[in-house]
């Protein structure tokens, strides 16, 4: 059963993907370069950062409804986590976000975070499903949402490995537009080019809802740098 799992996942993004058929989409496809550092501590401890720029470069002349940037957002996270249990971590996290770059109207996000997540592994098989919570400040107004996420990952020997991921957004902020209204999915291959540094390379789907009927639908490559210390 396990050795199926990963197509479950995609199935998964194809039956949520059927709220975007009847949709008006505009699509972009571009690069989004990641850095993924992290060291645990002694304790067992995790300090963690995330940092990505998520840049469109090419947009189809017949899906042009969404004036987009060509540097759309730049992120940057800072985490601790800690475990409890078998399988089981809390992260508490500071993000800053600011989207769309080239634009005078330019947004700015502050955002804490609080997470809790179970890990399942088996000899080269991990499922992991993590719980968080946004609490998300911009410059005059205040956001909350809910994001589950649940990934999966595939360890064929020492140096190479799969990943993919489907992540669901749901807004709980009353007059902020639909509940379910964000969705991310990935599917990565993975090299480790040593004890502490690992890059993964392939696909990021990004949906946005952005009003009434109509949808981003960004593609990405996703060129992803992990290090890991301790």
């Amino acid at each position: 059963m396990k050795n199926w799992i990963g197509l479950i996942f995609i199935l998964m993004h194809l039956c949520f993907s059927g709220e975007y058929l009847h949709a008006q989409l505009t699509n972009v496809y571009g690069v989004f370069p990641t850095i993924n550092p992290s060291y645990r501590f002694k304790d067992g401890c995790v300090a963690e950062g995330y940092y990505f720029g998520a840049s469109p470069m090419i947009s189809p002349s017949e899906s042009r409804e969404i004036q987009v940037p060509q540097w759309l957002m730049l992120y940057a996270e800072q985490s601790l986590s800690g475990s409890f249990g078998k399988g089981w971590s809390m992260t508490g996290s500071y993000v800053f976000q600011k989207e769309q770059l080239a634009y005078k109207r330019f947004v700015n996000e502050h955002r804490l975070y609080f997470q809790i997540a179970k890990l399942y592994a088996w000899k080269n098989k991990e499922i992991k499903m993590r719980l968080r919570h946004d609490n998300r400040f911009f410059d005059d107004y205040f956001k909350h949402r809910i994001r589950y996420q649940v990934s999966y990952k595939q360890i064929f020997n020492d140096h190479f490995y799969w990943v993919t991921g489907q992540e669901f957004f749901f807004n709980l902020s009353h007059g902020n537009g639909r509940v379910y209204n964000e969705n991310w999915f990935n599917a990565l291959f993975g090299i480790k080019l040593s004890k502490h540094h690992s890059l993964e390379l392939g696909a990021l789907n990004v949906i946005w809802h952005t009003g009434g009927n109509k949808w981003l639908n960004q593609w990405y490559f996703q060129p992803t740098w992990l290090i890991g210390l301790n």
